[in-house]
């Protein structure tokens, strides 16, 4: 009792192909994404939610010798709104590989416009490790952390980055563990994340991670920048929200 439509378009656009060449081809840019939150347009200074983020750019990609940045927030893709991950998603999907379109970004606030030519989607690659292995190697001493918010945290040492997978020279504070429940918890955070910034302000140690937070009202809004097992992820919290 449950059916699915499909645009006419779209339905001949697939026909098309699997006639062609016996398989569906998917454009490509080689971006991972992360939906737009009222904290992050703040931060980012878009004046709305309508947008994604690009959370990565994949080495050798057509988004990486284009420009793209990770921190952009793409607003039109070829002339098309942008609303959300989702809808970027099908614009891309739907765009013939090698076909050169215009973006339109919002970079630290001001509008940058760029060209890319689109790729053939490539096959996937393996699963990203589970979030729980990080935190489980290279632990300091109990006397080297400090309590916050229900997590344990410890100034990134030469040996944690090592064990963590966090690119060198990177600065931050480590966290060790996080109480169920407790609002390091409901913000996202997880055992072996990497705190560089805090609404863009970079932290280098424990010390300046406590003192950032402290300036934070939580009911504005916070950005978190976080290495997780080696990959870059933004967190945003909002109390009440």
């Amino acid at each position: 009792g449950i059916g699915f439509a499909i645009p006419s378009n779209r339905a001949k656009e697939i026909m098309g192909q699997l006639i062609e060449k016996g398989r569906v081809v998917r454009g490509w840019i080689g971006v991972e994404i992360t939906p737009l939150t009222d904290v992050m347009a703040r931060q980012f200074g878009v004046p709305d939610t309508n947008g994604v983020v690009i959370n990565q750019v994949a080495p050798e990609s057509p988004a990486e010798r284009a420009g793209l940045k990770r921190g952009d927030v793409m607003r039109k893709f070829e002339g098309k709104d942008v609303t959300t991950a989702e809808s970027l998603q099908e614009i891309v999907a739907g765009t013939p590989p090698k076909k050169r379109v215009k973006v339109q970004v919002i970079r630290k606030g001001r509008p940058v416009a760029l060209s890319l030519v689109t790729r053939e989607m490539p096959s996937m690659e393996g699963e990203m490790p589970s979030r729980e292995e990080g935190g489980q190697r290279g632990r300091p001493e109990d006397g080297d952390t400090s309590l916050w918010e229900g997590a344990r945290l410890a100034t990134l040492s030469p040996a944690l980055t090592e064990h963590l997978g966090v690119p060198r020279g990177t600065r931050g504070v480590v966290v060790l563990d996080v109480e169920p429940g407790s609002l390091a918890d409901q913000m996202g955070l997880a055992g072996g994340d990497v705190v560089a910034s805090v609404n863009q302000r970079r932290v280098q140690d424990v010390k300046s991670f406590l003192k950032t937070m402290g300036d934070v009202d939580l009911k504005e809004g916070v950005l978190l920048d976080v290495s997780r097992q080696g990959h870059w992820v933004y967190l945003s919290y909002q109390k009440g929200q």
